[in-house]
Formats: structure tokens, sequence, C-alpha cells
């Protein structure tokens, strides 16, 4: 039977895959479908391609389908899954969750498709969010009571860990930077002068540097939008590769991971540790 979802397309000579979508592809916007390409809807002989520079051969078959959302996790480690939790790590450039709910590719839907494998029944619940170009630890709950509980005591009982890769060496080898964080109209977070806005308090320390880099541990005592990104940039130490409040470089993926979570609750001690980190081996922690 013909999936009404999906179209196919034989390819006649060697082209790059983007230039070909777009030549195929008349009635769809370049923006339209290069989304298509970010969400694993393209497949080339049966496998996802999300490079736009895929290289195609002739007789490649390639296959758009207009409704899919990868539904494994085969890429996305598993760091922790009981009853009650499942930790895994994001990698850098997929969202938590979409603003469009179900239309794109985002870590809520992939891992509420692992745990629906198992069970129809079962459910996830949102914790807590990483920013998209951010890299690390996500946890979510299994019932809301622990959702609920999570969320409550956030920013009070649960200790959350980071790396980063700043360009730059700090003014002290540690401290913690404090400020007011506002949010203009573009929503580029920023510390106001007027000590007014959101407070928020950041942590670091000076693991290593090397050639005009630094790698810093990073605690949050606060949990504020881009609290981190913002924080560095203030000290002028911003992040390797951040876009938005960086500087330019060649970096393709942001240097900032989430590598540990812990708290308490009731008798119970839940530790939850990445040992691999996207970028460490840049630069060698001491």
């Amino acid at each position: 039977m013909k999936n009404k979802n999906e179209i196919n397309f034989l390819v006649k000579e060697k082209q790059e895959l983007l230039a070909f979508l777009f030549d195929v592809l008349e009635n769809k916007s370049k923006n339209n479908i290069k989304s298509y390409l970010i969400n694993h809807q393209i497949f080339v002989n049966g496998h996802s391609i999300t490079k736009h520079d895929y290289l195609l051969k002739e007789k490649d078959q390639v296959s758009v389908r207009l409704n899919y959302i990868k539904s494994d996790i085969s890429n996305i480690p598993i760091i922790y899954e009981d009853d009650r939790f499942i930790v895994v790590d994001k990698p850098s450039g997929l969202l938590c969750i979409s603003e469009d709910d179900k239309k794109s590719a985002n870590l809520y839907h992939l891992v509420s498709n692992y745990v629906k494998l198992k069970n129809k029944n079962n459910k996830i619940f949102v914790v807590h969010r990483l920013d998209k170009d951010t890299s690390g630890l996500v946890l979510f709950a299994k019932n809301q009571i622990d959702r609920e509980y999570l969320q409550k005591y956030w920013n009070d009982k649960v200790d959350r860990y980071y790396l980063a890769l700043v360009h730059g060496i700090p003014p002290k080898e540690e401290g913690t930077i404090i400020s007011y964080l506002k949010e203009d109209k573009t929503h580029r977070v920023y510390s106001s002068k007027d000590n007014k806005g959101d407070y928020a308090s950041t942590y670091y320390e000076l693991l290593n540097t090397k050639e005009k880099q630094s790698l810093l541990g990073i605690k949050l005592n606060t949990g504020r939008k881009n609290q981190i990104r913002v924080h560095l940039a203030d000290m002028h130490c911003p992040i390797v590769g951040d876009k938005k409040y960086g500087m330019k470089d060649h970096q393709k993926n942001m240097c900032l991971y989430a590598y540990k979570i812990s708290f308490r609750y009731g008798k119970e001690k839940y530790i939850f540790e990445s040992k691999e980190c996207p970028f460490v081996q840049t630069i060698e922690q001491k």
C-alpha cells in the first residue's frame, strides 16, 4: 500500500542532497525543506540523512516522510533509568521540547516514544530544560508526583554542574558571578545595570588553560534562562561556539555541557553524572 505521507524520488545523476531536494520539491519553501533534514524526515535508500551536502549517486532512492518523527534514541545515551526517572545525554542542537509540540523532532518526543515502546501507557514529564545549543544531562520524571516535587525544589535542593570551554582566562581562579537578568524584545538576555530583574548567581572554578582558552567548572546557584552564557560573557570569557552571546569562532557546537545532577529525595541520594564530555578532549582537565 502506498504511504500518502511519503514521497519517493529516483536520483538520475550525482548531486548534493539539498540541491536535489530544492529541485524535486518545487512546491515547498527552502526553509521547509531544510526543516525536513533537521527533523530526520529525509531518507536515502532507507537510511535517515541530515547532512545537506550528502552526495547522492545515480539510482539512489530519496524518500521524504512528511509527518515523520524519529522515534528511536539509539544515538542519545541513557545515563540512568528506573521506574521513577530517566536521565539522557542531550546533544547540542536538539530542542528539549518544541514550541509547536509535535511538529518538530525534540528530546521530549524521542524519550516519550522510547518509553512507550516498552508499554504504551508509559509517560514522561518535563522537569527542566537545557538551551537548544547546550548539551548534557536532562532528567525526566515518569509520574506527576515526582515531577511536581522536583520542580518545586529545583533551585533549592537540586545541584547542577556544567563544564564550559571559554575564550580568555577569568580574572580569578574561582568566584561567583551575580547579576539581575532581563530579556529584551528579541529574547536576548542581559544583566541589567539597575539591579532590577531576576536574581542570578553562577559559581565558576578554573580547571585548566591552554592557548588563550580556559576550561571552567560551573555550579548553578539559580537557574535563569541563558544564565551561564550571559554571566561568562559578562566576565569577558564567552563560551566557545556561543553564536548568541559569544565571539566569532570556527566551533560548530557550543562548548557548554551539563555533566552532573544531584539531589536528595526522601532517604535516597541521587547522583547522575556523565564521564564523557563532547569537548574536554580539546583541553585536558588538570
